[in-house]
């Protein structure tokens, strides 16, 4: 017969297991990157648990992965490249607030455009995008008591009374081009992108506003609805919006601006599940 465990030993099973993800944090990793041989705190891998690189050297798959004649594991990228992706991880384990501003690798760090782009492949392939190169959530206007912003990797929101936010880049001048919005419960929903000119859509009422009061009223008439996602595009001077993967509504602009950044505006709560960087 099988008694239930006692709260102190679940206790106590509950510390143990700390124990050992603080011990396995604190594991000195040896890496050979194509030959060259470094060291790093596995912690510092898997600071970003979301991502495919803290999958990889999480622990549990040590024994899959590829490992060199004398035990070491192997990866089969650049070092030029990937000196670069740990020197960025550590940096930003140790910052604090108090700390200077953290700045991402831009074209002008590396030795061609080339090498630049390969960079960003790089991050992209193993899912630290968007710590490399970090966007944050801001109220732009509305009461900060109203609102709950949770930033990545939870990317939510939620307004109790009309605000509005926007997203913007944080230590880089890389562009968004494109953001997704899934909306939850919602009572008021405009999406699009705002700054020396503004387009948004009233997701509600199916019509877009913008600078100077012009609105513009979608040729088919759409629902959003809790669940739904509405992805916003821009390319050059065009403005598309996109509902659960559908194109609803398309604008141009007479002139391309550049200044433009991701914004929001309504009553209710939101998650952006994702967003896109120019190169």
């Amino acid at each position: 017969m099988t008694s239930e465990p006692k709260e102190d030993e679940q206790a106590e099973t509950t510390a143990d297991a700390e124990v050992e993800d603080n011990i396995k944090g604190n594991d000195v990793l040896t890496l050979n990157i194509s030959g060259t041989i470094m060291q790093v705190l596995r912690r510092t891998l898997c600071s970003h648990g979301h991502s495919l690189l803290a999958s990889q050297f999480s622990g549990k798959y040590d024994e899959k992965l590829i490992k060199d004649a004398d035990g070491n594991f192997f990866v089969n990228q650049s070092f030029a490249l990937f000196s670069v992706v740990l020197d960025q991880l550590r940096s930003r384990d140790t910052w604090t607030p108090h700390a200077p501003p953290l700045e991402s690798p831009m074209k002008e760090d590396f030795s061609s455009h080339r090498q630049y782009l390969q960079f960003l492949s790089l991050v992209e392939y193993y899912g630290i995008t968007p710590v490399i190169y970090p966007t944050r959530i801001k109220i732009h206007k509305g009461n900060r008591a109203d609102s709950t912003i949770e930033q990545y990797p939870y990317n939510f929101v939620a307004a109790m009374k009309l605000s509005t936010f926007v997203i913007q880049t944080e230590g880089h001048s890389r562009n968004i081009t494109a953001f997704e919005i899934k909306v939850g419960k919602i009572e008021d929903f405009r999406v699009g992108w705002a700054g020396d000119e503004f387009v948004i859509l009233d997701c509600l009422n199916a019509k877009l506003h913008m600078k100077g009061g012009a609105t513009v009223s979608a040729k088919t008439p759409f629902k959003m609805v809790n669940g739904g996602v509405i992805r916003c595009i821009r390319s050059a001077r065009v403005f598309t919006w996109e509902l659960n993967g559908k194109i609803v509504f398309q604008h141009a602009l007479e002139a391309q601006s550049t200044s433009l950044i991701p914004a929001f505006k309504g009553k209710g709560a939101w998650q952006i599940t994702n967003v896109v960087l120019a190169n």
